[in-house]
């Protein structure tokens, strides 16, 4: 059941490049990074922060008249706080949202790219697994009275920390990060959003827990005995 021991965001939907957000990591947590822009005409850089590296899970959004969505993920070298840096070029509206995960590794993926609604479906490959989902929307619908969708019970809010962005700038553009820290049994999920329909570009992500330091008592002994 994979939660962020951290988060953070850019400001979003400006055409400032590059985009920044900073969180502290400790060695071997998983790094999380949303790009999200208001045009699929927007051209991503490879995220950097100086000391890991990032590969891309998955990117969406092949026309100009939907929004674009992309995620990297790296795991941490060192503890320590560091500053993901996004690039933006082309028609860069965008932003960056950084999560870590402690004892967590990347899985499956899912895209989303249609003309309404707002949602992306990933297989999951393990039970107790988190989704992380990122939207960018062209049509910028008020999402004021959005509506995330419920997956195991949990449904994303501000309030309850699972939604991480939301950002809309009127009639333009508008952006949407969220988490569900647990979805359940290994199938197919959708993650996203019910309310508003927009037109938009979203890619969901898997996030699995792995075993973390175990103790052992015998080990334990040995030390203590020989010492």
């Amino acid at each position: 059941m994979p939660a962020p021991s951290d988060t953070a965001a850019s400001t979003f939907l400006t055409n400032t490049s590059p985009k920044t957000a900073a969180v502290d990591v400790a060695t071997n947590n998983l790094i999380v990074v949303c790009g999200i822009a208001r045009n699929a005409g927007c051209t991503f850089g490879t995220p950097s922060d100086g000391i890991n590296t990032y590969g891309l899970e998955a990117t969406i959004g092949s026309s100009g008249t939907l929004g674009k969505a992309a995620m990297w993920t790296a795991v941490a070298a060192s503890t320590t706080t560091i500053t993901v840096s996004l690039s933006g070029t082309g028609t860069p509206a965008y932003g960056v949202a950084v999560l870590v995960f402690q004892n967590a590794e990347a899985g499956a993926v899912g895209t989303g790219n249609a003309t309404t609604g707002g949602s992306a479906a990933v297989v999951t490959e393990a039970a107790g697994s988190a989704v992380v989902f990122c939207l960018g929307d062209h049509n910028a619908s008020d999402g004021a009275s959005r509506v995330w969708l419920t997956i195991n019970s949990i449904t994303p809010t501000a309030g309850n920390g699972l939604e991480i962005v939301y950002d809309r700038q009127v009639s333009v553009n508008a952006a949407y990060v969220a988490y569900w820290n647990d979805v359940g049994t290994a199938a197919s999920k959708t993650a996203g959003l019910s309310t508003p329909s927009m037109r938009y570009g979203a890619v969901a992500l898997e996030i699995k827990a792995v075993a973390g330091p175990t103790f052992d008592p015998k080990q334990a002994s040995q030390f203590l005995t020989f010492f």
